[in-house]
């Protein structure tokens, strides 16, 4: 794993959700389970937060400098797609 998975990873342990699947080079896709009471976009707001706030405190000035230009490491925009499962009796 990366460091990026990682972090994900460990927000997910506290927030006691599941992941499924995890990949990507340059976004990421994450297919994980959750309760109904999980705000997606409050998740993926935490994801972008400490994800980015790893990211500087590790690399500062050096490699995030040359490739964030505008100062930005997650652009503003997500997608969210929902699958759910469906029980038939």
């Amino acid at each position: 794993k990366n460091w990026s998975d990682q972090v994900i990873q460990d927000i997910f342990d506290e927030k006691d959700l599941v992941i499924l699947e995890m990949m990507g080079i340059d976004h990421i896709h994450i297919l994980f389970e959750a309760d109904p009471f999980t705000a997606p976009g409050t998740l993926v707001n935490v994801i972008k937060t400490k994800t980015s706030r790893y990211a500087r405190t590790q690399y500062g000035d050096t490699i995030l400098k040359e490739s964030c230009q505008d100062s930005l490491f997650w652009s503003n925009s997500y997608l969210l797609q929902l699958q759910t499962k469906t029980v038939c009796s």
